[in-house]
């Protein structure tokens, strides 16, 4: 009977001690790089993350929160560490314009240029096309490569942020008007 107590008390004992182990806490800290007070909260371990509330900057328009320069995704991400997130903006004087044709011919390909104005930090510029079926796009260079007739709608982002989005028409050179 005694050997049967022990027994029981050592597996209480364990579950107690085993149980008090402290969960990991991580520190996150949000720079907003605008007039509203950096911010600091605390999570546990495999929890996501909050979003703070909404922050504006006059005449800049928040791109998001990044992480080493990479858009933060509130609803996927999970940090694994202390981490901070700091806020993006561009200037809402910031204009885009693509250099190039808004229809090609289904033989031929075409680079098209990006001229970005107004923007006070390095940006990176990704193309993405709506429908890859109709026209291939070289993410990094603009260059745009029909595959059949179509119209589809190519998008420009800076910043991981869909900026300026625009049409295209994909024909065969013979139905040229």
């Amino acid at each position: 009977m005694k050997k049967f107590l022990l027994l029981v008390l050592f597996i209480v004992i364990t579950v107690l001690i085993g149980g008090c182990e402290k969960q990991k806490a991580y520190t996150i800290t949000f720079i907003t790089n605008c007039d509203i007070n950096n911010e600091e909260i605390i999570i546990i371990s495999g929890d996501k993350i909050n979003p703070p509330k909404e922050i504006t900057k006059k005449d800049y328009i928040f791109l998001g929160w990044y992480y080493n320069d990479k858009l933060w995704d509130f609803d996927a991400d999970i940090p694994t560490s202390n981490i901070t997130l700091e806020a993006k903006w561009i200037s809402n004087n910031t204009s885009i314009t693509i250099e190039g044709p808004n229809r090609i011919s289904l033989d031929e390909s075409y680079t098209y240029t990006v001229v970005v104005e107004n923007i006070d930090e390095e940006f990176e510029i990704e193309w993405t096309s709506e429908d890859e079926t109709i026209a291939k796009i070289e993410s990094k260079t603009g260059t745009i490569e029909p595959i059949k007739e179509g119209e589809v709608f190519i998008n420009v982002k800076i910043k991981g942020n869909i900026f300026f989005f625009f049409y295209f028409s994909f024909l065969h050179s013979s139905c040229w008007c």
